[in-house]
């Protein structure tokens, strides 16, 4: 099944996790794609900061989005044409579509659908404007973004794109095979979870164990809590609806992981000022 997911991150620790978890070993990665990057892959430090310096260009606020975690995938029944030529073809028209932004594009090649992992900075390029997208601006990318792949590649015949509310382009057999598994998935899920609470140590390794497991979080407030997850096959949990509280999530936040926040966003705040004396924040 195409999926075509922009996740949202409100933690500025966020850059440096979603970069090693798109980079991690085991997945199966190949040559990344750097857009708008002058860093090497080879030096995750200067890169992580890029995008920091970068975030510095728009006003600090107690809502803000730092980074996007992307995944864009094809169907599995078009693993064999879509080649990795054809998969770069792609991400690079999407990267053409989202604007100017920093971004890290990663190929992954450890499941059976082709996909790409993308680290996209929150705020354009050297501006002060915020690369998020509204409603209709995202339908119109994904409708672009499809008409491409139609037109230029129209061997891919199983991978549109997601269309609506979370009802993905798909046909009718697809979707009664979705709704059939849909029960049992979120049976596995509530282990899986159960297991990673008790497991982890600190909220990032919590999410990070589920993200290894092909489930990524999203969130829909401006508080910094996880609000659910994304399976791989584009279906949406909520942890409330699994038997997890969000206070229990919190729970797991360390002291340390406290800390680190709040060492990045006053390293933030202070390129800010260097930038330019009127920006101090108050």
């Amino acid at each position: 099944m195409p999926i075509l997911k922009i996740l949202s991150r409100r933690q500025l620790s966020a850059i440096e996790h979603t970069l090693n978890y798109i980079t991690r070993e085991g997945s199966g990665v190949s040559k990344p794609l750097l857009h708008n990057l002058r860093s090497s892959m080879e030096d995750r430090d200067a890169l992580v900061n890029e995008f920091i310096v970068n975030e510095a260009y728009r006003k600090i606020t107690s809502n803000r989005i730092y980074c996007y975690h992307s995944i864009l995938s094809l169907s599995d029944l078009d693993k064999e044409q879509a080649t990795p030529k054809v998969m770069q073809a792609i991400a690079q028209k999407y990267l053409d579509l989202r604007g100017d932004i920093l971004a890290v594009v990663v190929p992954h090649n450890d499941t059976d659908s082709p996909h790409r992992h993308i680290l996209e900075s929150a705020t354009l390029y050297r501006e002060g404007k915020s690369s998020g997208l509204r409603k209709q601006e995202l339908h119109n990318l994904k409708m672009e973004l499809e008409y491409f792949i139609q037109e230029r590649f129209p061997e891919l015949e199983n991978s549109g794109v997601e269309h609506g509310k979370g009802k993905p382009y798909v046909k009718e057999p697809e979707i009664q095979l979705l709704n059939r598994k849909g029960t049992s998935e979120r049976e596995q899920l509530q282990k899986l979870i159960k297991n990673a609470y008790s497991s982890a140590n600190s909220k990032q390794q919590f999410l990070d164990i589920l993200q290894d497991h092909g489930y990524f979080h999203y969130q829909r407030n401006s508080d910094g809590i996880p609000t659910g997850l994304l399976s791989e096959s584009g279906r949406k949990y909520r942890f409330k609806t699994l038997g997890l509280s969000f206070e229990k999530i919190m729970e797991l936040e360390s002291k340390i992981e406290k800390q680190q926040e709040e060492k990045l966003l006053n390293q933030l705040k202070e390129i800010r000022q260097n930038k330019n004396p009127k920006n101090r924040e108050r």
